[in-house]
């Protein structure tokens, strides 16, 4: 969130005169403005009980409030005609009394319901859905008929809280940016931001420069485009793109990476500001990525402003398209994507070492399309940066980031496109049955668990002739050295419930003889023969986090971060872990951990942070990063926290609601917590 200077209040010349007064005699930064939505005072007493780094330690809880909804929420509330505005993912939107918390009304609007954000402009709550924008009345929660088309702005899912002018409204959709005329909610314009054939994603961010007609907005690359050789340069993906407002035409692109087929998205609400130059304003745009980037350009023409330290860093290509990624030294980076097979393994202990080691068997050096048989790791999938971006203080142009570093491994494997020759073929086996079933399933498929659930691999067998070869699948040594680390059964308990119930795979392991892998070679060579005469292989990719065998992530820690970066020179003041985690085995604290909620710097001299998985709020001092007070939230912060003022006494809101991710706390929460000053009353 940027601190900018705020549009007119209609407060009382007495209150305003106190405004004045407090904030000249306090020790805020010279240029420090609060912002509009978060300083509403309701009564006109003469004194307000702030929140400062001096007292931070002191604040209490002042209230609880449960929305009702086990899932996960990314909205932040905001405060809207001196009601506090929410929403839950099962699609009800909701009204707080800013006080004590008590639900006031609530409106069931459908599902995804200001997924990451909401709007409010004019007395009117915009609140995006899957369904379109709807206008709602903050008094009540009734949608309000007279604006739109029934109160009502598009159809398309929209993740983003709209941009709201004077004459029209604007969405971020999935897949298409729409232009409304606010009164009518006719359609003024819609922008599809297609190219190369391909069409990037919009989910994380937009912003608006009303002065120079400019809509601003960050993309992610297609879905699914880890095996797609066709992509070219990737069209709009992976970048910074400005709109006319009045046309939604692009008037430039500044793109990151070309041809991704990683998911290095651009994310979070770009920051608009003016950045000083040679004794010159220079209008400036900046939005961070998940390669860990920061991307600053003129937002009238999409010149970088450190234009001379930029160059292509290119890898390798496999028979894809060219693809490449900005090489930015200035801003300094604030995370990488390459991970090192020989420095960046963990370091917790050598038995984790080992079992990673083991992990990434198949895993070739460096970032590189993956193909069947060859693995690859990297950083970078839920950031660098995530979802909910960077915050600038616009004072000294410092931007504050919140990060992660922590491996991911993507695999591709083949697949039996039409199965049941290749089952008939398994089930006939007796020494398929008896020794592989088990695990790799009678479509010899095998079985991977997804990021929320864990890392669980069990590889494909189909096409397994066609990577490895003859020597290395007769090879008992080999397969004893592919077999060392073994499933639990309850995780694969669904796959072969029969067999499993009284299996030990230790001692199937070790009753495979050298006689019985040439049994299954011939037939592994047979299914494969069989699927290339039948032309249905299929392949497809996946990833999954990279984790030891107690969860933790299988690179050397930390695995979370915040930055500060100044701008004005491009380096990083400072770089603090964010968040612990224990290794319960062998009883270590590790400092810097995976993080999803996002910061807050409303509060002069101080960072609001919240989202790791010890489900702290985290307070630092901005100037050098030192945690001034860590307080336990119910579950993980999932959005970034929310500050306002309200009846003299000013609150720091918390969406405590946990993660999706493996290792987060899986009984999700629904708690908003709200912390105030002692001294309030």
């Amino acid at each position: 969130m940027i601190i900018k200077e705020p549009k007119r209040l209609f407060f009382s010349v007495k209150l305003l005169l106190f405004f004045l007064i407090f904030f000249s005699a306090s020790a805020l930064p010279e240029g420090y403005q609060p912002q509009e939505k978060n300083y509403v005072i309701k009564k006109n007493n003469s004194s307000v009980e702030f929140i400062t780094a001096d007292n931070i330690k002191n604040i209490e809880m002042a209230w609880v409030s449960h929305v009702g909804d086990f899932n996960i929420i990314e909205t932040t509330p905001i405060l809207a005609n001196n009601l506090l505005i929410t929403a839950s993912r099962s699609g009800i939107l909701m009204a707080l009394d800013p006080e004590s918390g008590k639900k006031i009304w609530s409106k069931k609007l459908g599902s995804e319901v200001a997924k990451r954000g909401l709007s409010y402009s004019n007395g009117v709550i915009y609140s995006p859905t899957s369904k379109g924008v709807f206008a709602i009345n903050p008094n009540n929660g009734e949608i309000l008929t007279s604006q739109g088309l029934d109160g009502k702005y598009g159809n398309s899912m929209s993740f983003l809280p709209p941009i709201v002018d004077s004459n029209f409204l604007i969405t971020a959709n999935y897949d298409s940016l729409e232009s409304f005329n606010l009164e009518s909610g006719k359609l003024n314009w819609k922008t599809i931001l297609k190219k190369d054939g391909v069409v990037a994603r919009l989910w994380s961010g937009i912003n608006y420069d009303k002065e120079n007609q400019l809509i601003f907005v960050v993309t992610s690359n297609p879905d699914n485009n880890q095996l797609d050789h066709d992509i070219k340069n990737g069209g709009y993906a992976n970048s910074l793109i400005a709109l006319n407002s009045l046309t939604g035409k692009v008037v430039w692109q500044f793109q990151e990476t070309r041809h991704d087929l990683w998911d290095l998205d651009v994310v979070g609400k770009p920051i608009i500001f003016n950045y000083p130059l040679n004794n010159k304003i220079i209008p400036a745009v900046a939005a961070v990525t998940k390669s860990g980037n920061t991307l600053l350009v003129n937002r009238i023409t999409g010149a970088p402003i450190f234009e001379s330290n930029y160059e292509y860093l290119h890898y390798q290509n496999s028979g894809y398209g060219i693809a490449s990624q900005l090489k930015i030294t200035k801003p300094n980076p604030f995370s990488s994507v390459i991970f090192d097979l020989n420095k960046d393994v963990t370091n917790v202990s050598n038995e984790k070492r080992k079992y990673i080691h083991h992990k990434l068997r198949n895993t070739k050096q460096g970032l590189h399309p993956v193909t069947v048989g060859s693995d690859i790791v990297y950083y970078g999938l839920h950031g660098g940066a995530n979802w909910a971006g960077a915050n600038l203080n616009t004072v000294n142009n410092v931007l504050y980031v919140p990060s992660n570093k922590y491996p991911w491994i993507v695999r591709a494997q083949y697949f039996d496109l039409n199965e049941k020759f290749t089952v008939e073929k398994s089930m006939g086996n007796k020494t398929y049955r008896n020794k592989c079933l088990i695990c790799h399933q009678s479509n010899l498929k095998g079985f991977h668990q997804g990021e929320i659930d864990g890392d669980l691999y069990i590889p494909s067998l189909v096409g397994i002739t066609k990577f490895r070869n003859k020597k290395d699948l007769l090879s008992l040594k080999n397969f004893e050295k592919d077999h060392k680390y073994l499933p639990e059964k309850e995780k694969i308990s669904h796959l072969n419930a029969k067999s499993i119930s009284n299996s030990n795979f230790n001692k199937i392991i070790q009753s495979v003889t050298e006689n019985d892998l040439a049994v299954l070679y011939t037939l592994f060579l047979s299914i494969d023969s069989d699927i290339e005469k039948r032309n249905n292989f299929g392949s497809e990719s996946f990833w999954q986090l990279l984790l030891d065998q107690e969860g933790l992530p299988g690179s050397r820690p930390p695995w979370g971060y915040i930055s500060a970066i100044d701008l004005n020179s491009g380096n990083i003041k400072w770089q603090k872990p964010f968040g612990e985690v224990s290794d319960k085995k062998y009883k270590k604290k590790i400092l810097g951990d995976m993080n999803f909620g996002g910061i807050n710097l409303d509060i002069p001299k101080l960072i609001i942070a919240s989202g790791t998985r010890d489900s702290s709020a985290t307070f630092f001092d901005a100037a050098d990063g030192k945690i001034l007070h860590k307080i336990k939230l119910p579950y993980a912060g999932s959005s970034p926290p929310y500050v306002y003022t309200f009846n003299n006494c000013q609150y720091i809101i918390f969406t405590s609601t946990g993660s999706l991710f493996s290792n987060f706390r899986r009984s999700y929460g629904d708690a908003l917590v709200s912390f105030k000053p002692k001294t309030c009353h």
